[in-house]
């Protein structure tokens, strides 16, 4: 059964979706049949939509191009690509980075989308343009405050 909410509820609903913690907004998709899909602001833009409009969103899907294949040992080089299933967030790759961009280079969110928005696209980013994109969106950031 669908229920037709206004503008206010609309807004009420979606800024009280954020207070949930992801175990609850998991456990809602999962009582309207919702594919739990993506990190917490997802999954509140999944049930929103499923709410609001009656129908589920459909889960993006990584293409085989952005996809580490296997038994393929992946160097950290400037020329290699960041290829989903082999990147890695650990001190080797942290390490390597601070070698390129600097001792201020930290993992952040905004980098981790953009890796992510490249690999949906079809388009996964090198080592060396992701230290290019880092250092030019930590100056913007930096300079804006």
């Amino acid at each position: 059964m669908m229920y037709r909410l206004d503008t206010n509820q609309q807004q009420k609903l979606n800024c009280a979706l954020f207070y949930l913690k992801v175990k609850e907004l998991k456990n809602l998709c999962q009582r309207y049949s919702i594919e739990p899909h993506g990190e917490k602001i997802d999954l509140i833009k999944n049930i929103y939509q499923f709410v609001t409009t009656g129908k589920p969103t459909i889960a993006p899907v990584i293409p085989n191009i952005s996809k580490a294949k296997k038994n393929i040992l992946y160097s950290l080089n400037l020329e290699t690509l960041i290829l989903y299933g082999n990147f890695k967030n650990d001190l080797k790759t942290r390490i390597f980075f601070k070698s390129l961009i600097g001792n201020h280079f930290h993992y952040t969110a905004f980098g981790i989308d953009w890796i992510k928005k490249n690999w949906f696209a079809g388009t996964p980013p090198t080592y060396g343009e992701f230290a290019i994109y880092w250092q030019k969106e930590h100056t913007h950031r930096t300079s804006s405050n």
